[in-house]
């Protein structure tokens, strides 16, 4: 793993000093210039990234290749079942039933220019430019609580010139709920926008990462990076739909009496009228389609329900079979030219003649139809499967 001012880590393992000036991403070496003269001449290293020593990025990348259940094995394989990244011990132990394995190294092929690719770094970039108006939001109430205070006491001046005898004490306290009331939203405005400003950082960072892997690292580790990164925009989601419904904006308004000069109450009450505010966050249409919230788990035990026994003179050969939308079962029965008629509790319902013997049939969705395949004719007929 890289630092500032690393040194040659192959140097380094001979007890030998020698200033590091490149970075494999792939070996995930610092190597000095007679290293990288020696790597440059192998040809299984051609293929390897090269890049400059950026010490957040390499230190950053090179804990996400280990894997999070398995601290001290390398993240090797990608299943395509569960959609996740596995070291060599998560597939003996989590996953000896999946069947579709892919090394990274291969599933990573092409990465930069894949839609995840694309719809990850168009997510990070949306809770960005969301975060952002949030921010926005936050300063324009902070600047309107200011202007909100200097209107209201303008409100109660102008109601003071009437009754000055009566107005210098309720004035002071009027003075008083109005510091209160804006020192209490700017407070909850102030704090809300600190936990916005974390946010962006933790989002920042993310799509710093993203940027300096896709301009420096390999496929293998855009492909790492992403598969992490698409996960953290699921959580981005989620905690951005938290806080935007508790958002508001807030403006202090003042409310005298109708008739001040004879009534001897105080000069109005102070309140903080609040509303939604009206910043909304929509995920792009892509990243929902491709990235799954959850896994859907794959029917692997299956248990016999019903056997329906075929009664027919002469012999039967089943190649082929369909159901209706009002779950009647169509057969095809090769050695005859008879399609046969099932309901779904098995009861024997009634024959369709057919021009030939059939082979397959398919029913055309929304339509009462069914297209049987006469391999014998080399042609395929349409029925009315309406009752």
């Amino acid at each position: 793993m890289a630092s500032s001012g690393s040194s040659c880590q192959l140097c380094a393992s001979k007890h030998v000093l020698s200033p590091a000036i490149k970075y494999c991403s792939d070996c995930q070496e610092n190597l000095c210039q007679q290293c990288l003269d020696v790597h440059s001449k192998f040809k299984a290293f051609l293929n390897h990234h090269l890049a400059e020593i950026k010490p957040v990025l390499e230190e950053k990348n090179a804990s996400k290749n280990m894997c999070n259940k398995h601290s001290n094995m390398y993240l090797d394989f990608f299943c395509s079942d569960h959609d996740c990244l596995c070291c060599r011990s998560c597939m003996e132990k989590d996953h000896r039933t999946c069947e579709r394995f892919i090394p990274l190294e291969v599933a990573s092929q092409g990465v930069k220019h894949s839609p995840m690719f694309n719809d990850v770094n168009e997510g990070i970039r949306s809770i960005e430019q969301t975060l952002n108006k949030m921010i926005s939001n936050c300063d324009f109430n902070i600047q309107s609580l200011d202007e909100d205070e200097e209107s209201v006491t303008k409100q109660v001046l102008s109601v003071k010139t009437n009754i000055i005898k009566r107005l210098n004490q309720l004035e002071e306290q009027l003075k008083s709920e109005i510091c209160c009331a804006k020192q209490n939203k700017r407070v909850t405005f102030e704090s809300i926008k600190d936990n916005l400003l974390r946010f962006k950082s933790c989002v920042e960072d993310v799509s710093n990462q993203l940027n300096q892997v896709s301009e420096n690292g390999s496929e293998k580790q855009i492909f790492v990076l992403m598969n992490y990164c698409k996960w953290e925009q699921v959580e981005y989601e989620a905690k951005l739909q938290e806080i935007i419904p508790t958002l508001e904006e807030s403006h202090i308004t003042f409310q005298p009496p109708d008739d001040i000069l004879i009534a001897l109450k105080p000069l109005g009450s102070i309140e903080v009228k609040s509303s939604k505010c009206t910043i909304e966050y929509k995920p792009p249409k892509a990243q929902q389609v491709q990235i799954p919230i959850n896994v859907p788990q794959i029917a692997r035990r299956f248990t016999v329900e019903l056997k329906i026994e075929i009664q027919r003179p002469g012999d039967v050969w089943i190649t082929g079979i369909a159901m209706t939308d009002d779950k009647r079962l169509l057969v095809c029965n090769r050695y005859s030219t008879d399609l046969l008629v099932y309901s779904y509790s098995a009861d024997y319902l009634q024959d369709c003649k057919l021009s030939g013997q059939p082979w397959d049939i398919a029913v055309i969705p929304g339509e009462n139809k069914a297209v049987v395949t006469l391999p014998d004719q080399k042609a395929i007929q349409f029925m009315n499967i309406k009752k």
